[in-house]
């Protein structure tokens, strides 16, 4: 294939992207990296109106914000809380805790729904308290939940309701 018919068909690639408003700086490293994929061979690329490479730059735009996304959670992460109450994390209760029992996360997955497309893992906490269901996680019902429960420091509740609130959007084990 000469250089002028690698040209000619790069800029119909360009132009069919235009078309559907993506710019040729977006659509030239993705080009690139199809034309070596698919080792020089421009039908697969120009097949069906380019669809090929919209969905290869669609992906790559969807990547980025997912690489994003992760920074903001991640730097959020590192920040140091604005408020230290007593150097301690409070956790709230539904029932009396014994001294030395093991606490575990409730991840609140429902272990037996069939419909999900990804298998949840086997529970095997082996807690006669395990729940193997569903429950509320907004941080409204748990600010609602410890207002009606404890009537200690509101402050100490709300900044432990963002934490597990944190927690459960990270999915990070206690």
């Amino acid at each position: 294939m000469s250089n002028k018919e690698i040209k000619m068909r790069a800029a119909n690639a360009f132009r069919a992207m235009k078309a559907i408003g993506i710019s040729e700086d977006k659509v030239k490293p993705v080009l690139k990296n199809l034309v070596k994929l698919y080792d020089k061979n421009w039908g697969l690329i120009e097949a069906e109106n380019y669809r090929a490479l919209a969905d290869a730059i669609f992906e790559r735009e969807e990547a980025e914000a997912q690489q994003r996304s992760k920074k903001v959670v991640n730097t959020e992460a590192d920040e140091r809380p604005k408020k230290i109450v007593n150097g301690e994390l409070g956790f709230f209760t539904t029932r009396k805790v014994k001294a030395m029992e093991e606490l575990t996360w409730d991840y609140g997955i429902e272990f037996d729904d069939s419909d999900h497309p990804i298998k949840a893992f086997r529970c095997q906490c082996g807690s006669k308290f395990c729940r193997n269901i569903k429950r509320s996680s907004s941080p409204q019902m748990l600010n609602q939940f410890y207002r009606l429960q404890f009537s200690g420091d509101l402050a100490q509740v709300n900044l432990v309701s963002r934490l597990l609130w944190f927690l459960l959007l990270t999915q990070l084990p206690l």
